[in-house]
């Protein structure tokens, strides 16, 4: 559970959630009540846990997930609210476990499995969020 000092009707400025233990779990600017600028969440130990970026409520650019030590866990590029380009999700080793193509939110290209070796294990082709092959 967490509390939220979002009190307003409009929200306006940094709008904060907080856990129970007061510390910060999220930071979000908003104008006019939309989102826009680098939308922060932490873990409870104080950590990055993603950050991703709103123009008008809608996401663009890289979000990044990170796990509790801080160490890159995922990169989602985004265009217009949706998964656009080549998702990487990462071992806590830092090494690439999936590469995943998208368009316009549908899996379309190849999705690539990786060890924790960073050694191609499989690779998986998609269409329009069907795989093919």
């Amino acid at each position: 559970m967490f509390r939220s000092d979002t009190t307003n009707a409009i929200k306006e400025g940094i709008q904060k959630g907080y856990y129970e233990s007061g510390k910060l779990k999220y930071e979000t600017l908003y104008k006019s009540n939309l989102k826009t600028g680098i939308q922060k969440s932490y873990y409870e130990n104080g950590k990055l846990k993603y950050e991703i970026s709103f123009k008008n409520d809608v996401k663009n650019g890289i979000q990044r997930g990170y796990f509790p030590n801080g160490k890159l866990r995922a990169e989602t590029p985004y265009k217009n609210n949706r998964v656009d380009g080549i998702k990487k999700t990462y071992y806590e080793n830092s090494k690439l476990r999936f590469e995943t193509s998208f368009k316009d939110g549908k899996k379309s290209g190849e999705k690539k499995f990786y060890n924790e070796n960073g050694e191609l294990e499989k690779t998986i082709i998609y269409k329009d969020d069907k795989e093919v092959k």
